[in-house]
């Protein structure tokens, strides 16, 4: 199939709607509502995927299935450049159109991300993060300094992007390990140096190391404090002069020892 990109001038009007279109409940109908005189065709091809939709049941956790759909997606759209991967008009337009029905199943707009925080220091701000039109600037447009992992569609492309290796019996063995949970997955592919693949790789590398010998092996308050640590050291500038033999010590140190 060809893809097609939202305008910019159909980006902005649709933007400008976000609250009156969220009032209107157009986010929980069924059907895409866009026009497609709002987009172009562009030069894209892909074959025709599929995404798998999450599994929502009351009082059970959702199922989703984040490393299948990184797989197609990030499969047939591997020859995009990380500028190419940056376009919002080329992600909103996807979810809003040709994967709506994912969207509705993965990230409903009328239902708390499973990613947001019960509490925080500042109930408005909190109030605010949690709102319909606030999960919407988020995860069907780009929105704030962690838009790519946090858009709905393009967070698949970059968890692909950062993790795939064809170097590695399973190519997608850090995809894996990147989604092994929730937390782990923000926690990493949400930090700055995290567009830093060969540093994020080894990390991840290192994580599989450490699975084969604990299958237990996470330790959310463990891993936190080390991304603390490389988030510190990434702002001191010391990140991108880690090999990878030190980077490696240093997780090991921080989650094993």
């Amino acid at each position: 199939m060809r893809i097609r990109y939202f305008t910019e001038n159909g980006l902005q009007r649709l933007k400008l709607r976000v609250l009156e279109h969220v009032q209107t409940k157009k986010y929980e109908e069924r059907e895409s509502w866009i026009d497609d005189s709002l987009s172009v065709q562009s030069n894209l091809l892909i074959p025709d995927i599929q995404l798998k939709n999450s599994i929502r049941t009351n009082g059970k956790r959702p199922v989703h299935y984040d490393l299948e759909n990184v797989r197609t997606l990030y499969g047939a759209l591997k020859h995009l450049t990380p500028a190419e991967a940056s376009n919002e008009r080329l992600w909103a337009f996807l979810t809003h159109s040709t994967f709506w029905d994912y969207m509705r199943s993965r990230w409903p707009v009328e239902l708390k991300d499973d990613d947001e925080e019960e509490d925080g220091p500042d109930p408005e701000q909190s109030k605010k993060k949690s709102s319909p039109s606030k999960r919407v600037e988020t995860r069907y447009f780009l929105s704030g300094q962690k838009a790519p992992v946090r858009n709905g569609l393009a967070r698949l492309w970059w968890f692909g992007y950062m993790t795939y290796d064809e170097s590695l019996a399973n190519p997608w063995e850090l995809t894996d390990i990147l989604l092994h949970n929730s937390d782990l997955t923000l926690n990493l592919a949400e930090r700055n140096f995290s567009r830093n693949t060969e540093f994020t790789r080894t990390i991840l590398d290192t994580l599989a190391k450490i699975k084969k010998e604990n299958p237990s092996f996470y330790n959310r308050d463990r891993f936190r404090d080390l991304m603390k640590h490389f988030n510190y050291a990434g702002g001191m500038a010391i990140v991108d002069l880690l090999d990878s033999a030190a980077i490696e010590k240093v997780v090991k140190k921080k989650l094993i020892s």
